[in-house]
């Protein structure tokens, strides 16, 4: 019965679409023919392609100012920031503004101003262009679609072009202004200091202060060992002194003095054997043994007189000697004692030369290299190579919607007359079927009669 059902409904559909097959056609045609129509009046777009190589160079690294720390960017931002560049507004005006902007949108010829213009040709250009990582690579393929060959190509070619500029104008150095006046004003202090530093010199008569320092301590320690040796010397001589004078000093008596008075005490004594003290030849005996005792102690304090007079000479020689040692000393100590009072103030201007001298040198070679890289910089020395360039040649692209539409235009056209003929048939009033009327009335028909 379900069978009987299914088929009966089936026929009725068919029945219906039959009878209506001049409405389906009709609707079928218009359709087809409003998307044959739009699929000939659809412009044809070129896609212009163009490859950049990105060889990460000196440009992607980081220095600092001063000193000498580097550090170099990630190979993914370095690539990040080139596709933002190349699909940045800014790139694309420069490039349109070359171009001309009427030129790849002549719609634009009545507008306003050539800002204007620009601008909306920019707006309309943005959506257009498509830069994006060749996966594996270091390698941006860049792209832009326009209904214009020529002008897709013109347009690509130029973004590169402009794309390099770009590259050099954001990457390139800008502190080469900065690095020359900074060295500048450091040659300007290292010559003010260096002038402070030679006047205090001249001033001081200080020139090489630690070995004046280290002469000057030699000096002294060498003045003090004399000092104190002269010291001893006066204390020995004066010890000998009070020795000459002292009884206690004797001295050998000359050998025929003492022979001389050895034999008159010899004829003394024989003489008072044979005769008594106050004869004649023991009295004259007695004189000419005074006289000569007289003699050797005559001989003696000569002697003595001599000794003191030498050791008196010396002593105050000596004396001489151990004060202008104590001279040189007390100077030696004040030249020490003012060297050291200008030391401070010497090595603070010592090191002041010294910061001013390393810091010109610092900016001197910084200055140096951010002019090789200025230079470099002009020449377009860059990290950037274009390894294939937009060509003439450029294949027309035809949409994924374009390939659609006859196809969906067909279907759609028969589907809509379909749909149309089952309305028109479910609105009408007329029974076109056995089993329409015998729903309608509830009674089964008997015989059915085909419409001439």
């Amino acid at each position: 019965m379900e069978e009987l059902d299914v088929s009966s409904s089936l026929r009725e559909l068919l029945t219906m679409v039959f009878k209506r097959k001049r409405t389906i056609l009709v609707i079928f045609l218009a359709v087809a023919s409003a998307a044959i129509a739009y699929w000939i009046v659809l412009p044809i777009t070129y896609t212009a392609k163009s490859r950049i190589m990105v060889k990460f160079g000196r440009e992607f690294v980081a220095r600092s100012e001063v000193g000498t720390e580097t550090f170099r960017l990630s190979p993914q931002s370095i690539m990040a920031t080139e596709i933002e560049l190349l699909k940045g507004k800014e790139l694309l005006a420069r490039t349109l503004n070359d171009i001309g902007p009427r030129t790849l949108y002549p719609h634009l010829a009545k507008s306003a101003s050539e800002a204007s213009a620009l601008k909306a040709a920019t707006a309309m250009a943005a959506g257009k262009i498509e830069a994006k990582n060749v996966p594996g690579t270091n390698m941006i393929e860049v792209s832009f679609t326009h209904p214009n060959r020529e002008g897709a190509v013109m347009t690509v070619n130029k973004l590169v072009e402009h794309f390099v500029d770009r590259h050099v104008d954001v990457f390139g150095g800008k502190s080469t202004a900065f690095l020359e006046q900074q060295t500048k004003d450091y040659e300007g202090k290292l010559s003010t200091s260096e002038g402070r530093l030679e006047g205090f010199r001249q001033q001081n008569r200080v020139f090489s202060i630690e070995e004046q320092r280290t002469a000057l301590i030699t000096q002294r320690g060498t003045l003090e060992s004399s000092v104190m040796a002269a010291q001893n010397q006066v204390k020995e001589l004066q010890e000998k002194l009070g020795f000459l004078k002292s009884p206690r000093w004797s001295v050998e008596t000359p050998g025929d003095v003492r022979t001389q008075v050895l034999t008159l005490e010899q004829r003394e004594r024989d003489l008072l054997e044979r005769y008594n003290e106050q004869s004649r030849a023991v009295q004259n005996v007695r004189r000419e043994l005074e006289s000569a005792r007289r003699t050797a102690r005559n001989v003696t304090e000569e002697v003595r007189r001599a000794e003191i007079s030498r050791v008196e000479g010396e002593l105050t020689a000596l004396r001489v000697r151990l004060s202008g040692l104590r001279q040189q000393l007390g100077q030696t100590e004040r030249e020490l004692q003012t060297l050291d009072s200008k030391l401070k103030e010497f090595q603070e201007l010592r090191r002041e030369v010294t910061a001013h001298e390393s810091s010109y040198r610092t900016y001197l070679q910084k200055l140096e290299e951010a002019r090789i890289s200025d230079d470099m910089d002009r020449q377009k020395m860059v990290a950037i190579s274009v390894v294939e360039g937009a060509q003439a040649g450029v294949t027309p692209k035809v949409t994924k919607i374009k390939t659609m539409i006859i196809p969906l235009g067909l279907v759609g056209g028969l589907a809509a007359g379909i749909v149309v003929a089952l309305l028109l048939e479910f609105a009408s009033s007329a029974l076109v079927t056995p089993r329409a009327a015998e729903r309608r009335v509830g009674l089964p028909v008997m015989v059915a009669v085909a419409k001439k």
